[in-house]
C-alpha cells in the first residue's frame, strides 16, 4: 500500500497540464493515451512527454515492466511503449537500461508487434545510448536464443554504439566480441553475424579482422548479407567519408524531432501510414488480434 501522503503528492502531479495546439489540456494519463496513437504522430503528446520527462520517466519504465509481466493477450492491445522506447533512448536514459534490455529479450512475435521495425532500425541506438557502462544486459540478449534474431544482431551493434560513445570500454568490447567468435550463440548464417561483422568494422578492431575473414570464409556471415569485401571497405573508411557518416548515424543517439517528426531517419512522420501496413494489412492484425482474443477467452481483457 502506496502511503497517503505518496497518493495526494500524485494527484496534485497528474493535475499539472499542458496544451496541446488545439488549446486542448493534457494530464499524464491523457499524455500515455495518446502516446498509443502513431498514426498521425503524436507530436502534442511527445512534446508534453519531454517537457514532463523527469517525472513522468519511472512511469515510462513501470510501462515496459507491466508489459514483460502481461499475458500475451494485454500485450497485444495498444500501447506507448514504442515512442517511450525512443523516448528513453533519446534521453540516454540509464535508469531504463535493465529494463530495456529485458524487454528486447520477451518472444519475438511480442516485441515484433510492439516495436514493428524498430527491432532492426533504431533497437542498436536505443541499446547504445542507454547503456551504463555494464555490456551484461547486453550480452544476456546476444547469448538469449529465444530472443529476436534481429534484435541479438543490434545488440552487437550496440556494443560498437556504447564504445564509441566511450561508456564501454575499447579493449572490453574487443575481448567480448571475440568471445562470440570463440563461443558462438547462433549458427552459421543467422542474422546475428551481420551485427557482429558490422561491429567490429564500426571499431576498426584491428586483432578480429583475421577472425572475420574466417566468418565469411566458414559462411557465419549470411551470403545475403554483407562480402568480406564491403565489411574491407567500411573499416577502412575514411574520416568524413558517406561510409563514416553512415556509421555515426547508425550508432547515433535517436531524436524524436529529427527521426520522426521531420523523417530523416524513421518511417513514422507526421501524416504518413502506420509503418508499412496498409489498410487490409491492418485489417488482417486486428482480425487476428480478435481471434487470438476469443481462442483465449478473453473477449474482454480489460
Amino acid at each position: 500500500m502506496v502511503a497517503a501522503a505518496s497518493n495526494a503528492g500524485s494527484i496534485r502531479a497528474n493535475r499539472t497540464r499542458a496544451l496541446d495546439t488545439r488549446g486542448r489540456s493534457m494530464t499524464d494519463d491523457d499524455i500515455f493515451e495518446e502516446l498509443c496513437l502513431l498514426d498521425p504522430f503524436p507530436a502534442d503528446a511527445v512534446a508534453a512527454a519531454e517537457a514532463r520527462y523527469e517525472r513522468l520517466v519511472p512511469r515510462m519504465i513501470a510501462a515496459f515492466e507491466a508489459w514483460i509481466a502481461a499475458t500475451a493477450v494485454e500485450r497485444a492491445l495498444p500501447n506507448p511503449l514504442f515512442l517511450l522506447f525512443h523516448l528513453l533512448g533519446a534521453r540516454s536514459e540509464r535508469r531504463a537500461y535493465r529494463t530495456l534490455a529485458l524487454f528486447l529479450r520477451q518472444d519475438p512475435i511480442d516485441v515484433e508487434m510492439t516495436l514493428g521495425d524498430a527491432t532492426t532500425q533504431t533497437a542498436a541506438r536505443v541499446l547504445a545510448h542507454v547503456c551504463d557502462g555494464d555490456p551484461a544486459p547486453l550480452m544476456e540478449i546476444v547469448y538469449d536464443a529465444d530472443a529476436d534474431e534481429w534484435v541479438r544482431s543490434q545488440a552487437l551493434d550496440a556494443i560498437a554504439g556504447a564504445t564509441r560513445a566511450g561508456t564501454i570500454d575499447p579493449a572490453r568490447a574487443e575481448a567480448l566480441l571475440r568471445r562470440v567468435h570463440d563461443d558462438p550463440p547462433a549458427p552459421n548464417g543467422a542474422p546475428l553475424w551481420v551485427g557482429w561483422q558490422s561491429a567490429i568494422a564500426a571499431l576498426r578492431l584491428e586483432a578480429l579482422r583475421p577472425l572475420v575473414k574466417q566468418a565469411f570464409d566458414e559462411g557465419r556471415v549470411p551470403s545475403w548479407a554483407d562480402d568480406h569485401a564491403t565489411f574491407e571497405a567500411m573499416f577502412h573508411r575514411e574520416p568524413g567519408s558517406a561510409s563514416d557518416v553512415q556509421v555515426e548515424r547508425d550508432l547515433a543517439p535517436v531524436s524524436m524531432s529529427e527521426d520522426f517528426v521531420t523523417g530523416s531517419g524513421m518511417w513514422l512522420r507526421e501524416g504518413d501510414d502506420l509503418g508499412e501496413f496498409d489498410d487490409d494489412e491492418l485489417a488482417a492484425i486486428e482480425s487476428e488480434i480478435e481471434h487470438l482474443m476469443r481462442d483465449m477467452g478473453a473477449d474482454d481483457p480489460l
